[in-house]
């Protein structure tokens, strides 16, 4: 009683946690069908999602994915996740950390703008070069120095624009 799985799109489990206020989502490769999710795009979730993980399965975050998940505070993505699309965690002000896995490839435009308590950002080892977008994570308030990796070619001018914290970039 009180914890029931709902299914959104054949691709994602939304799991109430007894008690609370609270969703986590876990979008999973092999699912219920065995169908792997190569691409996970924006869908209706709950004002209270507050935990998302990505496994395997999951390539693609598309475009606007969990655009103002105001209560998202952890993010865990798949070590084979290659692309994050525009503003795919555009205002998640309560989002603190997030790993970047070494697959990643792509950012998109504003995909992690107005994260404003983001504290850590970090980007996993590889020799695949990484595009950042335009305004990728301006308004990230609380972040403070940041490592940016080798294969990155170029920093759009906007990408940390108004990041009032950021001290330091390696």
């Amino acid at each position: 009683p009180g914890t029931e799985l709902t299914r959104l799109s054949g691709a994602v489990e939304v799991y109430p946690i007894k008690g609370k206020r609270d969703v986590r989502l876990h979008a999973a490769y092999g699912y219920t069908f065995g169908a792997a999710v190569p691409e996970f795009s924006r869908g209706y979730y709950p004002e209270v999602l507050s935990e998302i993980l990505l496994l395997d399965g999951c390539r693609v975050l598309g475009t606007d994915a969990f655009y103002e998940c105001l209560s998202l505070a952890s993010v865990r993505i798949s070590a084979n996740t290659e692309r994050i699309g525009a503003r795919a965690f555009y205002g998640c002000v309560n989002l603190r950390a997030i790993d970047l896995p070494g697959t990643l490839t792509e950012i998109g435009d504003n995909a992690f703008a107005y994260c404003y308590y983001l504290e850590s950002l970090t980007f996993g080892e590889s020799n695949a070069p990484l595009q950042i977008g335009i305004n990728a994570f301006s308004f990230c308030r609380s972040l403070r120095e940041l490592e940016l990796p080798d294969r990155l070619a170029a920093i759009p001018a906007s990408c940390f624009a108004s990041c009032d914290a950021l001290e330091q970039i390696d």
